[in-house]
């Protein structure tokens, strides 16, 4: 099968194997159900999508109003397609004030609106503040400005700006101490796309930003426990039979 292989029946989209990936993480995997076009869709999810009018429909609304903003593409890093599909999908930064995006009614996943709903008032700031941060490429140090949600930590150029440079999602992300030469302060984010190493101004701020994020992992990682207090339990989205490429020295399947 040519192009996209992945589907957001949330929405009605085609996406590829990266920006799956996203969606998946946004909201604690609620917010945009991801399903395979080979094999895990329904019938009725196949017409429902029809219905919807595709990646064309959709994104004339939701990307009615993108003025500078570039969109990503297949050479687009991880980093820049994470940032674009939060401020699409969850902030719809890129709709026309005072437009609605309706189109989902009487789709499979039911929760939508009040996901939506949830998702705004769930980004209320836990720790705002300036950190510097490591490259992914180039190893060099910037100083950004930081702010922490219960579900993702954003960072940008200067205190003030709207636009964020990149979004982190936090689910299955850990927090834990890592050595940088020649730096003091300085601790890591361990998430399933990468690890970011991150250095505080003093020793103080570095325990409060690290208790901070490892409350808000733990309640990514762990959502029944932390909000009943009881037995957390590991939901299954999919099982089944995949077949797995060797280590570095043999290639086998």
């Amino acid at each position: 099968i040519k192009g996209p292989k992945w589907v957001s029946t949330t929405f009605g989209v085609f996406i590829c194997q990266e920006c799956a990936g996203v969606h998946r993480g946004l909201q604690r995997g609620e917010f945009s159900v991801v399903k395979s076009v080979d094999d895990s869709m329904t019938q009725a999810e196949r017409d429902n999508i029809q219905k919807l009018g595709g990646n064309e429909k959709v994104n004339a609304i939701l990307e009615a109003n993108v003025g500078g903003h570039q969109k990503p593409d297949m050479k687009s890093t991880y980093g820049e397609k994470e940032t674009w599909i939060y401020k699409k999908y969850v902030e719809k930064a890129f709709m026309i004030a005072g437009q609605q995006f309706d189109s989902l009614e009487g789709t499979m996943h039911t929760k939508f609106q009040k996901d939506t709903h949830q998702a705004y008032q769930s980004s209320a700031p836990i720790k705002k503040g300036f950190l510097n941060k490591q490259g992914g490429v180039y190893k060099n140090w910037k100083r950004r400005y930081f702010i922490l949600t219960n579900d993702h930590l954003s960072y940008y150029k200067s205190l003030g700006d709207t636009t964020p440079v990149g979004v982190i999602q936090l689910v299955l992300s850990n927090v834990k101490a890592l050595p940088a030469e020649g730096k003091e302060n300085v601790f890591g984010l361990v998430t399933p796309a990468r690890t970011y190493l991150l250095q505080a101004d003093s020793p103080p701020e570095v325990d409060s930003w690290v208790q901070s994020l490892k409350e808000v992992c733990s309640a990514m990682t762990n959502p029944v426990q932390s909000q009943s207090g009881g037995d957390s339990q590991i939901q299954i989205y999919h099982e089944g039979n995949l077949l797995k490429e060797g280590n570095n020295l043999v290639k086998d399947w």
